[in-house]
């Protein structure tokens, strides 16, 4: 049974970061999209994989430096005011 869990785990990692780079590569995009189907930006979906699911070897680079690095841009345009904002959602804990 441990083996067929460990197998089926493996599968849905390689099928994840299949589906990761395809839609990055389909949309033009140097980021890890939060959805691949919708291949939108959203960091704190990105932060789970990091911790606590801990997958720091399997996440693509260098998307995953840029989606940070992009996150941190818009953190710092949002401290200075440098930017309309509005909305702050919970998740966004999970980055700091």
């Amino acid at each position: 049974m441990e083996k067929e869990f460990a197998a089926e785990r493996d599968d849905f990692r390689a099928s994840l970061y299949n589906s990761m780079r395809l839609a990055m590569a389909n949309k033009n995009i140097d980021f890890i999209p939060g959805c691949v189907e919708l291949r939108d930006f959203d960091a704190a979906s990105t932060t789970v994989g990091v911790y606590p699911v801990n997958e720091l070897g399997n996440i693509p680079e260098p998307q995953l430096h840029s989606t940070f690095d992009k996150y941190f841009q818009i953190c710092e345009q949002r401290r200075r005011n440098a930017i309309d904002w509005i909305n702050y959602t919970p998740y966004e804990v999970r980055t700091k």
